[in-house]
């Protein structure tokens, strides 16, 4: 079942992400004050794919942020190293 849901989630995802990760150089020159974290940002073409894909996240054990539009586009964001990680591993 898990893979199923693995490959439903790349289909509908259909290669529309990307991934951000720290700059380790940055974090260490600025400390606290430098806040970026990792994240997987999955693009989304309508509500009705966001509730798709965000069901699926959820049956495969995902905690994700709030979705938020960038432009005509939505977007659900994924955060935190182990979710990064693991996310990489089904989308890649």
């Amino acid at each position: 079942m898990k893979s199923s849901l693995n490959n439903q989630l790349v289909k509908l995802v259909n290669g529309k992400f990307y991934f951000r990760f720290p700059d380790n150089k940055r974090r260490k020159l600025e400390g606290q004050a430098y806040k970026h974290g990792y994240e997987v940002r999955l693009v989304v073409k309508d509500k009705i794919e966001l509730k798709r894909i965000q069901s699926i996240l959820q049956n495969l054990g995902f905690d994700f942020g709030k979705p938020y539009t960038k432009g005509l586009q939505i977007i659900q964001p994924v955060y935190g190293k182990y979710q990064v990680e693991k996310l990489k591993t089904i989308l890649i």
